[in-house]
């Protein structure tokens, strides 16, 4: 479920900053994940795919 979180909140603010590129949205001050130099967003997203790697690798530890 905590991957699914995060999932979601990186597809999230992909697709209003596609529709914002394409002008379907308003602009709203969202940084592009990865890309942008959002600072604190930037820190969010890493620990969130910190996160799900450390799920990956201790996903079938007894």
């Amino acid at each position: 479920m905590l991957v699914l979180g995060v999932l979601a909140l990186l597809l999230f603010h992909l697709m209003i900053n596609i529709g914002m590129v394409l002008g379907l949205v308003p602009i709203a001050g969202i940084p592009l994940p990865f890309v942008s130099a959002g600072g604190s967003s930037l820190i969010s997203f890493l620990i969130g795919m910190s996160l799900c790697m450390n799920v990956r690798v201790r996903r079938y530890v007894n």
